[in-house]
């Protein structure tokens, strides 16, 4: 009976030894399953029209299915041989891309696997103009900003921050840096970051921050704009300009913050009226003057409520402006020496004669 269980215990070490180096293998072991090369294909301007190509390859010891490809942009068309990758297998990805005429189009294409270690696998594509200046931006987040702040609100102004990505030849910088037309906005560069050189070449993806904020002294009303990057290259892309909004909210908030409308081209057009609230939250609104801003508009005092928080400003539309779009900017003041500012925006369409169009 000794001997029975000496043979038994034997056996069972052996197996749990057996197991303990099959589980020591497995863990040093390394999973690999569907990579790319390169991650990032970039075409300098200084370069003739290419077509980018990535290598994809299986490094599992399983058949690998591409289910899916998709591309972020409509300039890039990504083309696979095949939807299966055998096990050690190559095959390569061709992107049909659009070469741009200024600036860079970036494009990033996502493959979706049914393999459980690389069910993601994304590569990117960049294309810069030709000889725009050796260099591009390929990326400005976000494409528009809005910035709000209430006056004598204790919290801190909102800081927006804008993120710009390019490629250039180091150490040259080819982002100068960020105009507005927009006086009340106050911006400051906050970092430049690059990496390794791409490819082999002295290029890099420099990434520049600026950080964007409202002028304290700047007056209550509604503000629109466009922050516009500045580069060494001889034209303006349309990713070189962002869309900008301020709202500055005082004691005194009017609603609607501005006001549109649009006219027909008849010869008694029927032209607009809008009536706008003032609301205060520091007690009774006194109204020491209006000024319409233009000679198109009119505006009167519809109500004054002395003992309230509340008025009501009536802005009317005399005749019909001479341009397609025109805009103008109620000012009210008040014996409190706040300032409400109302833009108000009035479009027609283009007027068409049999031998000219205006």
């Amino acid at each position: 009976m000794t001997r029975i269980c000496a043979v038994l215990l034997s056996l069972g070490l052996s197996v749990f030894m057996v197991l303990g180096a099959g589980c020591d293998k497995a863990d040093d072991t390394v999973q690999v399953g569907l990579t790319v090369e390169p991650q990032h294909f970039y075409l300098p301007p200084d370069k003739e029209l290419a077509t980018p190509v990535f290598s994809l390859v299986n490094n599992s010891s399983t058949v690998i299915h591409i289910l899916d490809v998709k591309s972020s942009c409509g300039c890039a068309a990504p083309k696979l041989p095949s939807s299966y990758v055998l096990p050690g297998q190559r095959i390569q990805l061709s992107v049909d891309a659009i070469r741009p005429a200024a600036g860079a189009n970036s494009a990033t294409v996502t493959l979706l696997t049914d393999s459980r270690i690389t069910p993601v696998v994304k590569m990117t594509s960049t294309m810069a103009a030709k000889g725009d200046g050796g260099a591009s931006v390929f990326e400005v987040e976000p494409r528009r900003i809005v910035l709000e702040r209430r006056i004598g609100n204790d919290s801190p102004s909102p800081v927006q921050i804008l993120s710009i990505k390019s490629i250039e030849q180091s150490p040259d910088r080819f982002v100068k840096g960020v105009e507005c037309d927009l006086p009340g906005l106050m911006i400051r560069e906050h970092s430049v970051t690059a990496s390794r050189p791409l490819f082999g070449s002295n290029f890099v993806e420099r990434q520049y921050k600026f950080l964007i904020e409202i002028d304290p002294k700047f007056p209550v009303g509604s503000y629109y704009g466009n922050i516009t990057l500045t580069t060494k290259a001889k034209s303006i892309a349309p990713n070189h300009r962002i869309d900008i909004s301020l709202i500055i909210d005082g004691h005194i908030v009017a609603t609607p913050r501005s006001v549109f409308a649009r006219v027909s081209n008849s010869e008694m057009p029927k032209l607009p009226m809008w009536n706008v609230r003032l609301n205060s939250a520091h007690g009774r609104i006194q109204i020491e003057s209006v000024d319409a801003g233009a000679d198109w508009l009119m505006t009167t005092v519809a109500q004054d409520n002395s003992e309230q928080n509340s008025a009501n400003i009536q802005i009317r539309a005399t005749s019909v402006p001479p341009d397609e779009t025109s805009m103008a900017n109620v000012i009210v003041r008040t014996t409190d020496q706040d300032v409400v500012r109302i833009p108000v925006v009035l479009t027609r369409p283009r007027r068409f004669s049999p031998t000219s169009v205006e």
